[in-house]
């Protein structure tokens, strides 16, 4: 019988072996209607291991790039204090930041609950699928990166248009200046002549009369 088990255990994978009695344990039966390779509880059980392996990578890559202990979660919270004036610019930021946060509950779940968790195929893909946008640089937080790099400079244009046009504005406030100044020398020369005009009338009819 030893001699059988050891034979059986050469040819069973590594994290299968002795999963049977942790199986009945968790409430999963080992007879499922199915054949053993086709059993839904190992099933899942290889697909929370090849989940968590992504997620170890995933958040390996973050605390590098972050210098932190946990990068998933530190990535989440600079979602989450990114500006809504840039982030509504950016295609998919609500469903990436829900996405992140259903992938780490998951990872939660299946790291400190002995049960049935919920992790399918569909979440592994998902998985698989952000971590290669990470690296191709085309996750959120790159693309924000990029959204305010390509704002600043037409911020920058607008800045350096305004400076011709102050000057312009400028220049014109100059010479509205100079024209009332030259209104003003006018209008006081008028005032000095008709002031001579008026005294030579009246000395002219004084000297008339007063004879």
């Amino acid at each position: 019988m030893a001699a059988k088990a050891q034979q059986i255990n050469a040819g069973t994978p590594q994290w299968q072996r002795g999963r049977g009695s942790q199986l009945k344990q968790h409430g999963r039966s080992k007879k499922c209607g199915q054949s053993s390779s086709g059993c839904q509880g190992r099933s899942m059980r290889k697909i929370e291991s090849e989940f968590l392996d992504e997620y170890k990578g995933l958040d390996k890559i973050f605390c590098d790039a972050f210098e932190c202990k946990n990068g998933v979660s530190e990535y989440i919270s600079r979602m989450e204090e990114a500006s809504e004036t840039y982030t509504a610019l950016i295609d998919g930021w609500k469903d990436d930041y829900k996405l992140l946060k259903h992938l780490r509950w998951l990872r939660n779940k299946i790291s400190h609950e002995a049960g049935d968790t919920e992790c399918g195929k569909e979440d592994l893909d998902d998985l698989k699928a952000f971590k290669k946008r990470v690296i191709r640089g085309k996750d959120p937080l790159a693309e924000l990166a990029k959204l305010k790099k390509k704002i600043a400079p037409k911020k920058g244009r607008s800045a350096v248009k305004s400076g011709p046009s102050a000057a312009k504005a400028g220049s014109a406030a100059a010479k509205k200046g100079a024209y009332l100044e030259r209104e003003e020398g006018f209008g006081l020369g008028k005032a000095l002549i008709w002031t001579a005009v008026i005294a030579v009338v009246i000395y002219a009819v004084y000297m008339f009369f007063g004879r």
